[in-house]
């Protein structure tokens, strides 16, 4: 399957072109297409060119168009739930969410990311995107010609780079309590032209999605307002000549005048990024051990040392992804790193059910199936004759159900009825009608039981019994030191001064078995010197009468 992930950005539109596959997926070609950096120019109409060149070049048969919502656009919260079935999360989320965000089901699409499951516990990353936004992005697509096969976002793109999506999310034992240590986790940190996307990681995956309106632009604006120089040529120098220094040894004073002022506009962002941390550590109870830069701005040079100054954790370029090793983020010669976004949305094409893609293309927005029409346009006439079938099963269903439900509520009366006599209530309640009955019938069981007891022989009788059948001690002594008697089976343990008595006394029981036989066992040991030790086990009818 071939997949097509476009970003729309502020500064271009980057398209990325997957191929999925039983291991993964593999990136086919990566395309830019930059947008007129006047701040005032309107870039509706050349994103729309863009996306109607793209369609042109791209419109296989069998081809999927992924597109994103822009992350500042969504809602994201966390959220466990008591059952693992997808829909029936989604259809929960809007009531979970409505005293978070200020998104209701009216003017919202929700949707949910199964991250992990736990002793029965669906985790998910809730997010909600306003209809208006989605409506948008849909008309984009219209104008170019192109037909969405899924509207996701930024941070989730961002998550399918780092998370194991060919399988199902994994069980993670969940203890109930926080552990003595923080667990692990990391941030990518997606930097682009007007903002930064943070993406939180734990346990290979996306535990939260951020915004930060901080980017490629400032950078630039601050340069245009330091050296008086225009927008657009201070972009260009911010491209190729930025850096920012690590130390001042031999380098002029042009350098560090432009370094420091770098500085004190990344300065910014990592006054946020430290504020953001404080809070996801001591939410999830996390430790952010490594950062991950990405995006067009992490090709600034020595930005992330200086981040790892400014975070006390480091933070370092990205520069290779397992999925993806025939693209090398650590050279970018052609610049793949800022196309991490489009990757990523191209990689939400080719997932498989058992851990399907987020879409904001639901309810209202969902995709017609054109294969569902021309089968209906087929086979029209025949389903026409099922429903009507249906209804009258229906119908019949209806009149059923009520002349049920009016023999119950005639057993009932009658059951009440009789119960005013029985009990001697003047208005007993079904509860306590149900009680009673419940109370006769522990009676009748007892009396049952106590039924079957009567004419049984205790272990006394049988011991009393046995002491009959025994050898008169005129023919030797016989020393019984075990009697056990469980249900019909007996067994006698013992031992005597001769071994005749014991064939005697085998002989005897006999007439006391059921059927005739007395089995002779092992001897246990433990018989005193110069005796002879006996086991004779055999089965006995204990109740007279013999039934």
């Amino acid at each position: 399957m071939i997949s097509i992930g476009i970003d729309i950005g502020s500064y271009s539109v980057k398209v990325a072109r997957v191929e999925g596959s039983a291991k993964g997926f593999k990136a086919l070609s990566l395309d830019e297409y930059p947008l007129p950096t006047d701040l005032s120019k309107d870039t509706t109409l050349d994103i729309i060119e863009i996306l109607r060149d793209i369609h042109k070049h791209h419109n296989d048969e069998g081809t999927h168009f992924v597109i994103g919502c822009e992350q500042n656009h969504i809602s994201s919260r966390r959220r466990s739930f008591p059952f693992k079935e997808r829909h029936k999360i989604i259809k929960s989320l809007p009531f979970e969410l409505e005293d978070d965000i200020p998104l209701s089901f009216e003017n919202a699409i929700f949707e949910a990311k199964l991250t992990h499951f736990s002793e029965g516990t669906a985790n998910v990353l809730a997010l909600a995107c306003p209809k208006e936004h989605i409506v948008q992005q849909i008309q984009r697509m219209n104008d170019a010609g192109i037909d969405a096969n899924i509207l996701s976002t930024e941070g989730v793109a961002i998550g399918n780079l780092f998370e194991d999506w060919l399988e199902a999310p994994p069980e993670i034992v969940d203890t109930g309590e926080f552990e003595r240590e923080p667990a692990k986790a990391s941030m990518v940190l997606q930097i682009g032209h007007s903002k930064t996307v943070c993406s939180v990681l734990k346990d290979g995956y996306t535990l939260d999605t951020f915004t930060m309106d901080w980017g490629g632009y400032d950078l630039a604006q601050t340069i245009s307002l330091k050296y008086s120089i225009h927008y657009l040529e201070a972009l260009k120098e911010l491209r190729q000549k930025a850096f920012i220094l690590t130390h001042h040894e031999g380098v002029t004073r042009e350098q560090i005048t432009l370094s420091d002022i770098l500085k004190a506009e990344v300065d910014k962002l990592a006054n946020q990024l430290r504020l953001a941390v404080a809070e996801m550590e001591t939410e999830y109870h996390i430790k952010i051990e490594q950062g991950i830069l990405c995006g067009g701005v992490a090709q600034l040079r020595n930005l992330g040392p200086y981040l790892t100054q400014r975070l006390e954790f480091p933070i370092n370029r990205l520069s290779h992804i397992a999925n993806l090793e025939n693209l090398d983020f650590s050279s970018n010669p052609n610049n793949e790193i800022s196309h991490i976004v489009s990757i990523g949305l191209a990689a939400e094409g080719v997932k498989r059910p058992k851990n399907p893609a987020v879409s904001f293309l639901r309810g209202e927005f969902a995709r017609q199936n054109e294969s569902f029409q021309a089968l209906m346009k087929q086979w029209g006439p025949l389903v026409t004759t099922a429903v009507s079938l249906f209804a009258i099963f229906l119908v019949w269903a209806i009149l059923r159900s009520g002349i049920t439900e009016e023999m119950v509520y005639t057993a009932e009366d009658n059951l009440k009825s009789q119960a005013k006599k029985i009990m001697n209530e003047r208005r007993p309640s079904t509860r306590k009608i149900k009680d009673f009955i419940r109370d006769q019938k522990r009676k009748v069981k007892q009396i049952e039981v106590f039924e079957s007891l009567q004419g049984v022989n205790s272990a006394l009788d049988v011991l009393g019994k046995i002491s009959d059948l025994a050898p008169g001690k005129a023919n030797g002594a016989l020393n019984v030191t075990q009697l056990s008697v469980r249900n019909n089976d007996i067994l006698i343990i013992g031992y005597t001064d001769k071994e005749q008595m014991i064939s005697q006394f085998q002989e005897s029981l006999k007439s006391y078995s059921n059927n005739g036989v007395v089995e002779i066992q092992t001897a246990p040991p433990g018989t005193p010197p110069g005796q002879k030790g006996f086991s004779l086990k055999f089965s006995a009818q204990r109740r007279e009468g013999g039934q």
